[in-house]
């Protein structure tokens, strides 16, 4: 009998308690899986780590961490479904393609990659000053604001969210290197012929505000793959529309 498992990836500036108010959403709408989620280095309890500056040194941790859970070996007939959002995808792209015998399905929320979509579109300019004004920034709260205002656009769930990001940046910060760090492996990150071998799922938000949705369009036209668009979101659909993004997921699924 299969062992059914989704792994969630978090994105940049985000780690694995950030999926935490979904989880059990998740969890509900898919008993028959075992929900995980993992952290890269520099954040969550790598937080005193340096982040690795390539996608591809953050997969190998992450898969590290994978085998490592559930012994030295990754088991080829488990059912793994990879969920990556931002960065996040750009890993379970790496994965995907690097190693595609180990996951069954793949989905890939409002991310990006170079070569397929302009650096103007995977990073949108509008967010420079922002941005710095974000790592210029001591207070922990008022960086989450930042944060916030960057990628949401529902001011009724700000404050929820805001004091939900401020808790967890608190115990345990992101070091304005690792930040960089971060951004730098996702902008470097580019398409070197990547051919997708498994089911994979597109998911993106027009009102995205960090990353343009025309990346996402312009992904699934290049591997000619099912695309899903959110007509109002912000950049993390599970805090403007959990049901709907769960719903897409299990139709693919």
């Amino acid at each position: 009998m299969k062992n059914k498992h989704i792994l969630l990836m978090h994105g940049h500036e985000q780690e694995a308690r950030h999926w935490e108010l979904l989880k059990s959403k998740i969890q509900a709408k898919f008993p028959n899986y075992k929900v995980h989620t993992l952290n890269i280095p520099g954040v969550g309890e790598w937080y005193l780590l340096n982040s690795f500056t390539s996608v591809r040194q953050n997969l190998y941790f992450i898969r590290d961490q994978w085998k490592k859970k559930f012994g030295q070996s990754i088991h080829n007939s488990d059912e793994t479904i990879f969920i990556g959002e931002s960065l996040g995808g750009m890993i379970g792209l790496e994965w995907a393609t690097q190693f595609p015998k180990e996951l069954s399905k793949l989905i890939l929320i409002n991310t990006s990659i170079g070569g397929v979509c302009p650096i103007y579109e995977r990073y949108q300019f509008k967010n420079v000053f922002p941005f710095i004004k974000y790592l210029l920034t001591s207070d922990h709260r008022k960086k989450n604001e930042i944060l916030y205002d960057l990628t949401q656009h529902d001011l009724q769930l700000k404050s929820k969210w805001v004091s939900n990001w401020n808790a967890i940046s608190i115990d345990a910060p992101i070091h304005w290197k690792n930040t960089l760090k971060q951004l730098f492996a996702a902008i470097v990150f580019r398409d070197q012929k990547l051919n997708l071998e498994i089911p994979t799922l597109i998911i993106s938000s027009t009102k995205d505000k960090f990353i343009s949705s025309k990346c996402s369009e312009k992904m699934a036209q290049y591997w000619g793959i099912k695309h899903h668009e959110h007509s109002s979101a912000g950049h993390h659909i599970y805090i403007d529309d959990p049901t709907w993004l769960l719903d897409r997921w299990a139709e693919f699924i």
